[in-house]
């Protein structure tokens, strides 16, 4: 029955969702250029796309059963493009990436920011954030035993003062759903936008705090 009403109610979001993807209603002018031109961007067609798709999963079903205990390591191809597109637009100089090492991220920050440096975070490694420059944080993976550590660090690299991205994979793992609940429930400023497997968080100081469930 539980589960019965899970799938209801996720059927119920549909239309909204729809919506919300293709920017009706949405009256924030980052918001609806962020939505349409960078999420949700099917048209343009990047130089790095077939180097990216030759890595990837078709889908994000094939992604998650590839993979079930550890899919950090699988992108589906549609991800792998949005990360690209993203990359692109916020052109960070800092790069975390938490959760294991991967190649499809690594040949996607490559191709979208050269300039970057790449740092991989852990428990015993926590990367700081610096401040001086703009972020970019992608989380593949958590376990518990990181879990607190983990969601004070994003909680702390929420205060830049140019803000941040946070781009949480892997939500159908309940433990990566809580934590994406619990920092974008703790940050007084920013959007995020999110479906079930995916959220990005644009931790801005200069954006109001509004949340998007939509299609990714």
């Amino acid at each position: 029955m539980r589960r019965y009403r899970r799938k209801l109610k996720g059927l119920l979001k549909l239309p909204r969702r729809y919506r919300t993807s293709r920017g009706f209603g949405v009256h924030s002018p980052f918001a609806f250029s962020f939505i349409t031109q960078v999420i949700r961007d099917h048209e343009a067609y990047y130089y790095a796309y077939p180097e990216i798709d030759s890595l990837c999963a078709k889908t994000k079903r094939d992604a998650i059963l590839d993979n079930m205990t550890f899919s950090c390591a699988d992108y589906e191809r549609q991800e792998a493009r949005m990360l690209f597109r993203m990359l692109c637009r916020f052109n960070p100089s800092q790069i975390i990436e938490i959760g294991g090492a991967n190649e499809v991220s690594r040949t996607v920050i490559e191709r979208a920011v050269p300039h970057a440096t790449l740092d991989r975070w852990s428990r015993d490694n926590p990367t700081p954030v610096d401040f001086s420059r703009s972020c970019f944080i992608i989380v593949n993976y958590a376990i518990d035993i990181n879990f607190t550590l983990l969601r004070s660090y994003l909680l702390k690299a929420m205060r830049h003062p140019q803000g941040v991205v946070i781009f949480i994979r892997n939500m159908h793992l309940p433990l990566l759903k809580k934590l994406w609940r619990q920092v974008t429930a703790a940050t007084p400023q920013g959007m995020s936008f999110h479906d079930d497997i995916s959220g990005i968080l644009v931790a801005d100081p200069k954006l109001p705090r509004q949340d998007f469930d939509m299609l990714i």
